[in-house]
């Protein structure tokens, strides 16, 4: 019997959230991001901002200086870190890290969107007007919509991944002991 392999919300969520078992308290991480946070742009050692979370526990995000401007004002995405308390057998802590989309990502997908709208209408037109014997490469064009759209969510995971890359490097050179769920 074959499987098939179904692209659900729950599985696209479950890329989402990573989770980590932490065996030390959660006080020296998150002093350890506080304090990273507060740092002046040129003496930030991870190269990390952020803030509190409206979710709980801190958002942060990669930092891009530019001189000493800042551009991107407005992340793509952020990466939501929050410890979860846990009572089972002797794990103490359980980091959770997830993705939570910024106002640029927002931005973004309703550019893609309108772009997908706008695309659709003007094929839709020539088509009902020339009909396909004179042009058939109008019908492909709301996939450029799609596609603006794709690259954007590539770049967000990539983002993602590295921000979990950038948490767990933190984790090995302050000696913090963890292992992923």
């Amino acid at each position: 019997m074959q499987q098939f392999y179904t692209v659900t919300f729950a599985t696209i969520l479950k890329n989402k959230i990573i989770k980590y078992t932490i065996d030390e308290s959660e006080s020296k991480l998150n002093e350890i991001i506080r304090d990273e946070i507060k740092r002046n742009t040129l003496d930030k050692k991870y190269n990390l901002s952020g803030e509190d979370s409206i979710f709980g526990g801190y958002d942060i995000y990669k930092h891009i200086p530019f001189g000493y401007s800042v551009p991107l004002k407005t992340p793509l995405i952020k990466l939501n870190l929050k410890f979860v308390s846990s009572v089972r057998g002797n794990i103490k802590n359980i980091l959770r890290l997830k993705r939570v989309n910024g106002e640029a990502y927002d931005i973004h997908r309703a550019i893609a969107i309108v772009l997908v709208t706008i695309l659709t209408i003007v094929s839709s037109y020539q088509i009902l007007i020339h009909g396909f014997t004179e042009n058939t490469s109008l019908s492909i064009m709301p996939v450029f919509g799609i596609g603006y759209f794709l690259i954007v969510e590539i770049i967000a995971r990539i983002i993602f991944k590295n921000l979990c890359k950038k948490v767990e490097k933190i984790m090995n050179t302050e000696g913090i002991v963890y292992t992923k769920l």
